[in-house]
């Protein structure tokens, strides 16, 4: 090969790379995705690997610039090239819009069950909204440590009829929930991107999300609601501003942005340009 991409967590694609390219003279970029550094779960012993690794690719890439800065708080320096790259959308939502009109607003929640995603907050936050949607829906896809605390909550707060749990779901089914969804909700405290956040605006559904790192840097207003607030009564208050403005929300436009910024031509055009850079470098 010319050049080697690594989609590195930590340290086994990155140093593989550092090595192919000390024996064989052969450039490489360093990309990274994960939520690990943020979430203390990085060995400090790999430090030094890691960094080496970083510092000897002839590119290193980041999907957020909030993750960037958590890699480098982490390693404490990056003497290279750094670039933001996005995540490119899965295929199944670049196809044309199916959107499904539903009577009752229906809220939907893609995340893994777990304390950083703040389930418990949304789930707090629908008895505020019940006051003036009382058929509103929420649906929760994903799996977890915290189903079944979550669950205990449901049945506390009364809300059997009202909170489902899909559990793990295809790209294909997603996206179905998703055309059949008038909004989607992330509360998280932390994201470093935000996949399902793209491709819920990928579906053309208007989104609540936190102020919480990666979609701070692709939300625009038009796309929802940003709230800087992780409290239920801060929710139900975002939830509701968007349902009761729901007419300003264009699906199309929403779509548009989404698959100019993630759908498969821009990022391979965004990658295309990075790899022939160091080629013609090297």
């Amino acid at each position: 090969p010319v050049l080697v991409h690594a989609h590195s967590r930590f340290l086994v694609a990155g140093f593989l790379s550092y090595q192919i390219k000390l024996k064989f003279s052969i450039p490489y970029i360093y990309s990274e995705h994960s939520s690990f550094y943020h979430r203390g779960k990085v060995d400090q012993r790999l430090l030094p690997y890691i960094k080496k690794s970083i510092d000897h690719a002839d590119y290193f890439t980041a999907v957020s610039n909030k993750l960037y800065n958590t890699v480098l708080n982490f390693i404490g320096s990056i003497n290279n090239d750094v670039k933001i790259m996005h995540n490119v959308l899965d295929n199944c939502f670049q196809v044309p819009l199916n959107r499904t009109n539903l009577q009752q607003p229906v809220l939907i929640n893609i995340a893994s069950l777990d304390q950083n995603k703040n389930q418990v907050a949304l789930i707090k936050a629908i008895p505020i909204l019940k006051k003036k949607y009382p058929h509103i829906q929420l649906q929760l896809v994903g799996i977890g440590a915290d189903k079944e605390k979550l669950s205990e909550l449901v049945i506390a707060e009364n809300l059997g009829d009202t909170v489902q749990f899909l559990g793990q779901q295809t790209s294909e089914q997603v996206k179905k929930l998703l055309d059949a969804a008038d909004l989607f909700v992330l509360p998280s405290f932390f994201e470093t991107f935000g996949v399902a956040v793209i491709e819920a605006l990928a579906r053309g559904v208007p989104v609540v999300v936190t102020k919480c790192g990666g979609s701070e840097e692709y939300f625009e207003e038009f796309t929802g609601k940003m709230i800087e607030s992780f409290d239920p009564d801060s929710l139900a208050r975002g939830i509701s501003e968007v349902l009761e403005n729901y007419e300003l929300y264009s699906s199309n436009q929403i779509r548009n942005y989404s698959l100019s910024k993630f759908g498969t031509a821009a990022i391979l055009k965004e990658h295309s340009q990075l790899y022939y850079q160091v080629i013609n470098l090297t």
